[in-house]
């Protein structure tokens, strides 16, 4: 994790922008102390691989920091047998985020170079959460 946290800290010096990174549990983030009152929230690829008690986890963590008029960003792989990701289904997504609802599904697009798309198959979709 240092190692992306380095990448990350050359990436934002090299944009010239302002950015808080913090190395924290995405299961406990308020230990992490990032603070509260976020009104978008994103998750590009960490949800989905994660088993249902740490998708929980995750979800209570993000409602404690979230601001009442929040969004939740998901990328979620689908839940099938594949090498590496787990997936997710919507009605795990909707079981760890109660409290919320989701507001939109859409496909990301997102394509693999062959052979790995040919054996991983993403066929990710974006998913929009809001407090219900």
């Amino acid at each position: 994790m240092d190692k992306a946290l380095d990448r990350g800290r050359e990436r934002v010096q090299a944009a010239g922008v302002e950015m808080k990174l913090v190395k924290g549990d995405v299961t406990r983030l308020s230990e992490a102390e990032v603070g509260t009152g976020f009104r978008l929230i994103l998750d590009t690829g960490t949800f989905h691989d994660f088993d249902t008690e740490q998708q929980k986890g995750m979800a209570r963590s993000i409602d404690t920091l979230a601001a009442k008029d929040a969004t939740v960003i998901l990328l979620c792989w689908p839940k099938r047998i594949r090498p590496l990701i787990r997936g997710v289904s919507r009605e795990e997504i909707e079981a760890a985020f109660t409290g919320w609802r989701i507001t939109d599904v859409e496909p990301s697009f997102f394509k693999l170079p062959p052979p790995l798309e040919w054996a991983l198959r993403p066929n990710e979709h974006w998913y929009r959460l809001q407090r219900a």
